[in-house]
């Protein structure tokens, strides 16, 4: 009996006798301490740990007689992984110094695609380069891919609705820019009549953006016109490396709403294809110019009148003012009210006398299609065709006025080639305007302009 009550004693005191472990962490190469290297030791029972001090000492104290696995890490050297079995110490404390080796740190490497065909990193890139990630597009649901670039350094970005921007480069900004050339999958991506970039009717969903590069710089000389102050490249995915279903909703104040699908799939080990459609709708900010408004009330139908120059002295002296659509009139500048010119009474909402409703509309409306088929010969010989549409129902700012886009339609037929250094394509740009009108005189914008590429290209790198 006294023989079994020794052995527990002693085995009470085995378990219940603590261990420090202690030790450096160094340089493999110089054995200069490392500072704040984290050493974890995890055990069935135990996960804890301590880090490095300033002479890469560390400490770890209570720890169980026990196999434990220990991990070391610290940012620039490989992760280091053993295991230690702690038995009884005479002092209490068990040393273990571990040495680390460097280990180069992999960060995201991208390639920019934007010179015309070429293909170089961007650290060796010799124009000023940014690059909008598939990450932060997808984190950020925007009206249209317009809104992507309003934090790019060098990029004047400015907006003129909940779906209109406009964007120029190195100072050149204006309402209707066309110095930065913008390009989607290598197709010139503006409005044949305009060259301006209209970002809501290009016909891509955010979820089929690969990656947006934007090279900022003169770029002429490589791009020809339209280059002036750079060039956006926007990349969509391949069918064949994205395959799958996305589906999408957003929604928030103005009655904002945007409801997107992706899919991609393949037919054979060869044919692959992929669709997009974006459906946007909200209601812009509610403002009028004071000349639409002169335009559209019947005082002003004609300039040259008494009348008009009446009301356009009130105004200019200040005592005159637009509550709304109603023209309030204090004529002895006794801070009273004299004369109301009512909306009801005055408001000509058919300017030109076409029919059709001069008064801007503030509900935006946009459609977008896109569908993508590819055969891949091989893994560097492809062919890609691609079909696009844009419709769109919004405010638009240009250099003479405001314009009411009204069912603005814009398409696109693209085929490409690819086999290794060799490069061919032919696109078909067109564009029709519908009943777009100008918010001022009502005059309508008639526009069934086309814009037809070829392009043949061999590069000997």
């Amino acid at each position: 009996m006294k023989k079994i009550i020794l052995f527990l004693f002693s085995l009470s005191l085995i378990s219940a006798q603590k261990v420090s472990l202690i030790g450096t962490v160094l340089d493999s190469k110089n054995e200069e301490p490392l500072i704040g290297a984290n050493v974890i030791i995890q055990s069935k029972k135990l996960n804890t740990g301590g880090a490095t001090n300033f002479e890469g000492f560390y400490k770890i104290d209570n720890l169980s007689l026990d196999v434990y696995k220990v991990k070391v890490t610290y940012i620039g050297y490989k992760d280091f992984e053993s295991s230690i079995t702690l038995t009884d110490q005479t002092e209490g404390e068990f040393t273990y110094n571990i040495k680390l080796d460097i280990s180069s740190i992999m960060l995201d490497e991208y390639v920019v695609t934007a010179s015309r065909g070429r293909r170089e990193k961007i650290t060796d890139a010799p124009a000023a380069i940014s690059i909008i990630s598939e990450l932060k597009i997808r984190s950020a649901s925007n009206a249209n891919l317009g809104d992507y670039f309003k934090n790019i350094k060098g990029v004047d970005f400015t907006s003129s609705g909940l779906d209109s921007y406009n964007i120029s480069a190195r100072g050149f900004n204006s309402s209707f820019s066309s110095r930065l050339l913008t390009l989607t999958d290598g197709r010139m991506a503006n409005v044949p009549s305009l060259r301006l970039i209209a970002y809501n009717v290009i016909p891509l969903s955010s979820d089929d953006v690969s990656q947006i590069e934007v090279v900022l710089g003169p770029s002429s000389a490589l791009y020809g016109p339209n280059a002036h102050a750079g060039v956006v490249n926007i990349i969509s995915k391949r069918p064949s490396e994205s395959l799958g279903t996305t589906v999408g909703y957003t929604t928030g104040d103005r009655s904002f709403n945007k409801a997107q699908v992706r899919h991609a799939g393949q037919i054979s080990n060869k044919l692959s294809y992929k669709m997009s459609f974006v459906n946007f709708t909200a209601n812009d900010w509610e403002y009028i110019e004071e000349d639409e408004k002169k335009a559209h009330f019947a005082p002003w139908l004609n300039d040259d009148s008494d009348l008009a120059d009446l009301l356009d002295g009130y105004l200019e002296d200040g005592l005159a003012w637009w509550d709304g659509w109603d023209l309030k009139i204090d004529r002895d500048g006794d801070g009273t009210v004299d004369t109301v010119y009512s909306k009801n009474d005055n408001l000509v909402k058919d300017r030109n006398g076409d029919g059709l409703n001069d008064i801007p509309d503030f509900k935006i409306k946009n459609q977008r299609f896109d569908i993508r088929l590819d055969y891949d010969f091989s893994d560097d010989h492809f062919t890609s065709f691609n079909f696009g549409q844009a419709k769109a129902t919004n405010l638009n700012i240009t250099g003479i006025g405001r314009y009411q886009a009204n069912d603005w339609v814009y398409r696109f037929y693209q085929a490409r080639w690819v086999y290794k250094n060799w490069f061919a394509q032919a696109y078909l740009n067109t564009s029709n305007s519908g009943k777009t009108s100008n918010l001022r005189t009502g005059g309508i914008v008639t526009d069934r302009s086309t814009f037809f590429h070829f392009q043949f290209q061999h590069s000997k790198e």
